[in-house]
């Protein structure tokens, strides 16, 4: 939100079963001209059942989404 002063900082946490397994910080780009800051996230690749977790906040505002994802066996 360019209309708030602080800069944004974002969590990463992944997690197989109730387990955290993993978790991150990155530093995040400038946004670009369209004010978005496009990312990309390294995922867990051996096989199990996983769910991430990432958090943005900036200033007082924060949002949450979980993902669930599988990695089969070759």
């Amino acid at each position: 939100d360019a209309t708030v002063d602080a800069k944004p900082h974002m969590e990463v946490e992944f997690s197989l079963g109730d387990r955290v397994i993993a978790s991150q910080t990155p530093d995040l780009p400038a946004p670009d001209a369209s004010g978005a800051i496009p990312m990309s996230i390294a995922t867990v690749t051996e096989p199990g059942k996983y769910a991430i977790k990432i958090a943005v906040q900036q200033g007082s505002q924060r949002v949450e989404r979980h993902l669930t994802y599988s990695v089969t066996a070759p």
